[in-house]
Parts: structure tokens; sequence; C-alpha cells
């Protein structure tokens, strides 16, 4: 019995390995309290967004988020006053009636420690999460099998979907019921404490929205930049199920990016804004006044900014960092990829632009005779 249930921890240990390999950061920790609707990181490249939210993800799928109603499975409180209900995650009730078991039976005489009302099942109408990028899984399979078939010295499928691998790597494989294949772009997972299978929805931003409406989303994660319709579909599916909508992205502009729309949509209007030492630094350079790590606002809208730069990724060496930021002369690009600022490219106008051969060092005014003549 004692070498049963020690090759069982075993099992669980492993299955739980890339689970318990994320490395918890200050950033993550806000990120994770955070009670608001819309929650935006706006990193530097290779900061982790999207390992941040991939683990965030299996913690609510697994009852293990803070706050309870960001679980697929919470319960509440029966109080008359709705403004009073009390809410419990999974943890919450394991610790609070253990009796319940490891998949948490009620038995109808709980009560709230709070009020001493009953406490019940909080029933969903939707066991789905969407997972939206610019690409689904598997997309450029077929290309990479006609590429090995003619014996092509590449043999490396290049994965353009990185919300799907990011979560395969942290969830626990044993709980995972089908893959998504060519034709049905879905991972459907076992629920730990069997309520049902819960099932994660892939789709692009290609698609066309007549194809994702009429259901509702437990949340959204929308990754790099969705435009504005999409948002707004995606507000409409998680209302019902009293969701939440992420946002992670490196904002690089290009010709058919929403970086506008962000900036003004969410960037702007946020109520906080939580940025690692290294980005309220570079901010306080860059902008000239100080900016610290937590900012609050007078807004109204249910919206937090999370902002970290490519140094704050613990598994990453700053010297790897630094070799990148060798790679590009304009400050203002490596504003943008290794602190995540929101700036326009300055060779967005003039695509030949060179930092070096084209901004004066000294004070220039353009109206004052000149010796020399800009051709």
């Amino acid at each position: 019995m004692a070498q049963d249930t020690e090759e069982y921890n075993r099992y669980l240990t492993e299955q739980f390995a890339g689970y318990n390999s994320y490395i918890r950061t200050w950033i993550y920790e806000k990120f994770m309290h955070s009670p608001l609707k819309f929650l935006c990181f706006f990193t530097g490249n290779k900061w982790g967004k999207t390992i941040a939210v991939a683990r965030c993800s299996a913690e609510r799928i697994l009852g293990r988020h803070p706050i309870p109603r960001k679980n697929v499975l919470y319960f509440t409180c029966t109080n008359d006053d709705e403004d009073n209900r009390h809410e419990f995650s999974p943890r919450d009730m394991k610790q609070m009636f253990p009796r319940t078991g490891p998949l948490i039976e009620l038995r109808g005489e709980e009560e709230c420690p709070n009020c001493t009302a009953p406490i019940e099942e909080v029933k969903r109408q939707e066991r789905v999460i969407r997972f939206a990028s610019g690409a689904l899984p598997m997309e450029g399979e077929d290309s990479y099998h006609r590429k090995a078939d003619k014996g092509s010295d590449s043999d490396t499928l290049e994965v353009k979907n990185v919300q799907y691998p990011a979560f395969k790597k942290i969830f626990p494989p044993y709980l995972i019921y089908k893959d998504p294949t060519t034709r049905v772009k879905n991972l459907v997972l076992h629920d730990v404490y069997n309520r049902g299978h819960i099932t994660i929805e892939f789709t692009s931003f290609k698609q066309s929205l007549i194809t994702k409406t009429g259901h509702s989303r437990l949340w959204v994660w929308g990754d790099e930049q969705m435009s504005e319709e999409e948002v707004s579909d995606a507000k409409a599916r998680v209302v019902f199920e009293k969701g939440d909508i992420i946002l992670t992205c490196t904002p690089i502009p290009t010709p058919s990016s929403h970086l506008s729309f962000y900036y003004n949509e969410f960037y702007e209007k946020a109520r906080f804004y939580y940025r690692t030492q290294k980005v309220a630094d570079k901010m306080t350079e860059v902008y000239g006044r100080t900016f610290g790590r937590l900012e609050e606002t007078d807004s109204n809208m249910s919206c937090a900014v999370f902002q970290a730069s490519s140094y704050d990724n613990p598994k990453i060496d700053h010297r790897e960092v630094d070799e990148l930021l060798m790679t590009h002369d304009d400050p203002v690009m490596n504003d943008i990829k290794i602190f995540g600022l929101f700036k326009q490219l300055s060779g967005k106008i003039f695509p030949m632009f060179d930092y070096h051969t084209h901004c004066y060092q000294e004070e220039f005014d353009p109206f004052a005779p000149q010796e020399r003549m800009i051709v």
C-alpha cells in the first residue's frame, strides 16, 4: 500500500513537472490577484507573457486561482443580499470542508464562515475557454510534410501558434483528453473535479467573426493584436459568465497592426499600471518624469496594464538581452522590443531612416541660415 502511494506521488510529480517549473514573479502575482475585467500584458520580447497566461489558465482550470470566480469551478453562499455574497475557490472548500473529498461533493450542510448562509456550487452554462491568435494550432503542417517528402534539409516545423505549445508545456498531460486536429481546433481536458470536460477553443484572427458568435466563454485570451471588432465580440462572449479578457502584446508597429486601438482603448484608460523596476527606470529616462512600479489612476475602466522587460525573465541571461540590444541601431526599436514601450517607429514614414545618419545631435533651428543643405 505504501509502495502504491509512493508510486502514485511520483507519477503526479512527473505529470506536474511543467506546471511546477514556472517561476512566479512579482508582476505575475499582481496579475493573478487583479479582479479587473481587462488584463493587458505589454512587454518586451522573451519576457514570458505567453507562458505566464498559460500558467494562469492552468491554475483556473485546476481550481487554484486566488480569485474564486476566475476558476472554472467555484462556489458562493446564498446570502439574500447579492452584493454581500461570499465566493470560494475549490482550494478554499477543501480547507474549510475536508469531508467533501477531492471532488468536493456538497452535502447541503456547508455554511458560509462569514454569514452562515448555505454554500452552493455556481453552475456554468458553458465550460469553454477561447484562445485567439494570428494562427491556429497545426497550421503549416501540410507544407512541413511536403518539405520532408522532398528530402529538404530543413525538417523543423515552425510553430506559428504559440498559445497551444505553451499551454501543453504547463498543463499536466494526464488531464488532456483530446488534442486539436486539422479539422477540429479544440483542446478537450478532463476536469479534476469530475464536472464534465473543459474545452479550449482555438480561433484565428483570419476567421470570420460569424463563425465565433453565439456562445458564452469563461474567458478570452488574445495573443498579439486583436482588432477592435474581435475585442468587441470577446466582450459579448464573456459577459454572461462574468469572465475577463486577457491581452498579450509586444507593441511593435506594423502596417496591419492595431496598436492605436490598443493604446487608446486600454493603455490610456487603464485603472492600474504594474511595472517592473527595469521598465519604470526606462520610462523615467525616456519620458523625463518619474514612473513607479505601481500607478493608480481615476479611470472607471476595469483594466490593468502589466509591463515587463526582456531583462525581467528569470530564465534568460542578461547578456543575451544585451546582444539583442546591439542588433538595433535605432533606440526607439530597442525601447519597443526590449521594454515593451508604446512608441512610433522612427522609420515608419521614411523606411530608409538611420538614426546615426539622419538625426542631429546638437540643437537645430530650421529657420536660421545654414551653411549646409539637406537634400
